[in-house]
């Protein structure tokens, strides 16, 4: 595994997001959550595998 890049030394963007809102953060980019005003927020962090037929077969 690589070593990440470090942080940005300033933001790149300040975003408040809206309930029902969803924000895509593409792998390895630095980023940082609050909740405020005593709301709750839900972080979920997935991948995916793609195979090909040589995986399949092997």
């Amino acid at each position: 595994m690589d070593e990440p890049d470090a942080p940005p030394a300033e933001p790149v963007a300040e975003l408040v997001l809206h309930a029902g809102d969803v924000l895509y953060v593409p792998r390895g980019i630095w980023h940082a959550v609050a909740a405020d005003q005593g709301t709750r927020s839900l972080h979920v962090t997935y991948g995916l595998q793609t195979h090909t037929a040589s995986n399949l077969l092997a």
